[in-house]
């Protein structure tokens, strides 16, 4: 996974509690990289439905987020968190 290096690791925790065979609990844990790439310069949405709903507006604002965010544990970068 681009932004999970240990994807792999972390997938097989998760895969383990769902089916009730892991050791220790999954903890997620997220933190700004220290070396962050510069971010994009996201041009501001047409209005507040294309905010949320158009993935043109949508994903240059999630991959900003992802590249400036360290996914440590279990944590795995996702834009469906952001689904409140």
């Amino acid at each position: 996974m681009r932004y999970k290096p240990d994807w792999p690791a972390a997938a097989q925790h998760w895969s383990d509690l769902w089916h009730h065979r892991a050791a220790r609990p999954v903890i997620a844990v997220t933190a700004p990289r220290d070396d962050p790439p510069p971010a994009r310069l996201v041009p501001p949405p047409a209005n507040r439905e294309a905010a949320w709903l158009d993935p043109a507006c949508l994903l240059p604002w999630v991959r900003n987020g992802m590249e400036a965010t360290y996914f440590g544990g279990g944590a795995f970068p996702s834009p469906y968190l952001l689904g409140g």
